[in-house]
């Protein structure tokens, strides 16, 4: 079992080692940043109609950043991968004493450990954002009101919401050489809800609301940022951490992850 371990370990390390200066991590830093600044621009026109939760702002960030943060996995995602397509890497990987499951689950869970560098960021990023702003205009001053619980937790559900969609992106990454093949199906999976709700709105055949609702759950890459359809005319409500798609999704993930290793280890790497 330690043994088992210090091969998973060293596999991270070393694919930790190769993000650096590619694509991938660049990604890490610049998602957060952009997805802060929007939101922050927006929070500071709207400083007149701010309230002491700030519950609006908490939602429109989450809702912001979620709904860019498929891109990012994708994006990420499939560029991690696309280094050991170049000059037969995969080869020389699987020709390292290091057993293949440590290499598939290793490069995985360094896929994982970037997504969850970038809601740290993210999240560091925001609250010096929001000091910043205070020092700007007293009226966005953070008060003991804050809802600082629910801000940490709802934004990290909907990162938490990405597990299957990154585990599908890394099979599909691990599978195709080219990644704009990846990138092509993993964007087009993401905005496939969106433009089905958009065409069947436009031409009046969408007569239930409540499509609006269910139908971008049970897309993977569409999940992240399902929950921006829920239109109410209310006070806006504080979202709930657990769901059962977010559950359903997790599992999925889980078996999908187990499942693949199962082809990556039959596979034959040419």
């Amino acid at each position: 079992m330690r043994n088992n371990f210090n091969f998973l370990l060293i596999a991270i390390k070393s694919e930790v080692l190769k993000a650096r200066n590619t694509v991938a991590l660049w990604l890490t830093l610049l998602y957060p940043l952009g997805a802060v600044t929007l939101s922050m621009l927006f929070h500071f026109a709207e400083r007149s109609h701010v309230t002491p939760d700030n519950i609006d702002f908490i939602n429109n960030f989450n809702g912001l950043a979620s709904f860019f943060l498929p891109f990012y996995a994708v994006l990420m995602v499939s560029f991690f991968c696309q280094m050991e397509h170049r000059n037969s890497m995969f080869k020389h990987l699987l020709a390292l004493p290091i057993p293949r499951w440590a290499v598939f689950y290793g490069k995985l869970a360094a896929s994982l450990l970037l997504l969850l560098s970038a809601w740290v960021l993210m999240m560091t990023l925001a609250y010096v954002s929001l000091l910043l702003l205070a020092w700007l205009s007293p009226k966005l001053a953070l008060t003991s009101a804050f809802e600082h619980a629910y801000f940490i937790r709802i934004t990290f559900r909907s990162f938490l919401s990405t597990l299957a969609m990154v585990v599908i992106q890394y099979l599909l990454s691990l599978k195709m050489r080219n990644v704009v093949a990846s990138v092509s199906i993993g964007t087009s999976l993401i905005i496939l809800p969106v433009a089905i709700l958009f065409v069947l709105g436009i031409t009046g055949l969408l007569t239930n609301p409540g499509v609006l609702k269910w139908l971008p759950k049970y897309d993977p890459y569409s999940f992240p940022y399902s929950f921006v359809f829920n239109f109410s005319t209310s006070a806006p409500p504080k979202q709930e951490f657990f769901s059962m798609p977010l559950a359903i999704w997790t599992v999925v993930a889980i078996l999908l992850a187990v499942a693949g290793y199962y082809e990556f280890r039959r596979r034959n790497i040419k």
